[in-house]
């Protein structure tokens, strides 16, 4: 088993596939094959990180935040991963169909049934995109007068600048996730604030939920 293949996505991104070694080791294979590859070409590029072995959370978070510093922005988790790990980094999971492989349209939930709505490119202003009883995820940005609308969470990877309605029929657990935060404003169930209200530590990578009857950042 080879310990990485970087290669074209069936999720329409970047699949960086770890195999086994140590995490040490699987900064250092990933560092050389980017070099060797062109750096620019990666450069802030998406990708999803598929692991074939289970990785400590502690782990896990090094080799993160390792391909971050190479501009490789993890999006997305796949393969061999506990669902408290990936919640724990604020990660979704793409799994697999077990006849025809993963495809873009679905992702599944652990009965099999979909539980995402996809919506690849920008959202622009005006337009509005409601996933209704699924979670809803963007790929790509949205802009200042779009809405967002989904009964479960949201997850944006791309610059969010509109509105996000999520939990919309009183869904407390949801959340909202952003790979930069700029909303006009964000509602949770029956909670509702002004994007510029919200105390953040920075806009990048932000997860949002209701902490004590407020919005705010996920501890």
């Amino acid at each position: 088993m080879s310990k990485l293949d970087l290669r074209a996505s069936m999720y329409t991104l970047l699949t960086l596939t770890v195999g086994r070694g140590g995490v040490n080791d699987l900064i250092r294979n990933v560092t050389h094959k980017i070099n060797s590859n062109g750096r620019f070409f990666f450069k802030e590029v998406q990708i999803v990180l598929h692991l074939e072995c289970y990785m400590a959370s502690v782990d896990l978070t090094q080799l993160i935040e390792s391909l971050n510093v190479l501009n490789l922005n993890v999006v997305a988790l796949s393969g061999m991963i506990e669902r408290e790990v990936a919640t724990q980094l604020g990660m979704i999971v793409f799994a697999k169909k077990k006849n025809d492989g993963a495809k873009l349209s679905a992702l599944l939930g652990d009965d099999g049934v979909i539980s995402s709505m996809f919506h690849e490119g920008n959202v622009i202003s005006g337009q509005i995109v409601d996933s209704q009883e699924r979670d809803l995820i963007v790929l790509g940005s949205v802009s200042h007068g779009a809405i967002l609308k989904s009964e479960g969470s949201v997850f944006v990877f791309g610059d969010l600048r509109g509105q996000v309605e999520a939990g919309i029929k009183g869904n407390y657990s949801s959340c909202v996730l952003a790979t930069r935060m700029r909303a006009q404003k964000v509602s949770i169930a029956d909670v509702a604030e002004l994007g510029y209200r919200i105390e953040l530590q920075n806009d990048k990578n932000v997860m949002l939920e209701l902490v004590k009857g407020k919005i705010a950042t996920k501890l």
